[in-house]
């Protein structure tokens, strides 16, 4: 019943679809929208289940003042599983604003499958559950994958991509090594007075697998809007987007300095792992020997063949 009355006022309204937060240029823009082509058996029993699981999402991210919810409604066959998902820069009102945005889309949608995606969150909903833990589970066949450049050209494009690329090479190997799959990360140019705004994030309950995977093809795809001053991309698993334009404040970054260092690190700790076991068996071999000139014992033999091999 919410979610009528909710829909109900954004008709009468007319809304556009932007996002007022602390950055005045930030706006909640539309990067990908599908309707799917599973079918449903009951078309009034889908809206009703449909509408009863979105109005769940809504009310826990309320309630629970969470960006993240999934929900489902099993009722009568035409089976509805949904989840939603913001940015983390957001606040839980700014996150049901986007969500609100994508509702009033959504339920245009008469298949069984739906998806929709803005720079602040997404929404998507199935017939299935298995896509809560692999989002790349499709049972239509269709891989959703919406890329949006900007129409503006930076001035310095030589300089820009460098930046660009260096912050997005960097949060794509951080992001699948954090907590909870995301990074916000700036870089600057002082020589040049310019800054990028960058930030990643995997979809929550998936693996880390499944994070890296999204992050390299979220890579590969950014880069395509070069030398466009911003780009947006969404996968199934992920989503990502830089602008030379703030869109989260400056207190909300992230130190990945660790992170890429503790990537780089493992090489090494291989070798000190190899060279430490080697100088234990040469001890133990040379501990051997002196003990042997006393007492001869075939004790000694085991040790000396067992560093040996």
């Amino acid at each position: 019943m919410a979610v009528l009355v909710m829909l109900l006022v954004l008709l009468l309204t007319e809304p556009g679809f932007s996002q007022t937060n602390d950055h005045n240029n930030d706006t909640n823009v539309l990067i990908g929208k599908f309707c799917g082509r599973n079918a449903v058996a009951s078309l009034p029993n889908f809206i009703k289940n449909r509408n009863t699981t979105l109005d769940d999402l809504r009310m826990q991210l309320l309630s629970k003042r969470v960006l993240y919810a999934r929900a489902q409604t099993l009722n009568d066959g035409d089976s509805v599983y949904a989840t939603v998902q913001c940015r983390n820069y957001l606040s839980v009102d700014q996150c049901v604003d986007c969500f609100d945005a994508g509702v009033s889309k959504l339920i245009n949608c008469t298949a069984a499958n739906g998806y929709i995606s803005f720079d602040d969150c997404f929404i998507r909903y199935e017939d299935f559950a298995e896509f809560y833990n692999n989002p790349y589970f499709l049972m239509d066949g269709s891989g959703l994958q919406f890329l949006l450049c900007g129409n503006q050209s930076t001035s310095q494009p030589t300089t820009f991509n460098q930046l660009v690329d260096g912050v997005l090479s960097n949060i794509r190997d951080a992001t699948p090594k954090t907590s909870n799959f995301y990074v916000a990360s700036t870089r600057q140019n002082i020589s040049e007075n310019a800054t990028v705004y960058a930030t990643t994030q995997c979809i929550e309950n998936i693996n880390q697998a499944i994070c890296r995977t999204c992050m390299n093809t979220t890579y590969d795809k950014l880069t395509d809007c070069f030398p466009s001053t911003q780009g947006s991309f969404s996968d199934m698993a992920c989503f990502a987007r830089y602008s030379e334009t703030p869109f989260f404040n400056d207190n909300e970054t992230m130190d990945i300095t660790n992170i890429l260092k503790g990537h780089s690190s493992k090489p090494v700790a291989i070798v000190v792992a190899t060279v430490g076991g080697a100088v234990l068996c040469f001890l133990l071999w040379l501990l051997y020997r002196l003990w042997k000139k006393s007492k001869k014992t075939e004790q000694g033999d085991s040790i000396s063949v067992l560093c040996m091999r």
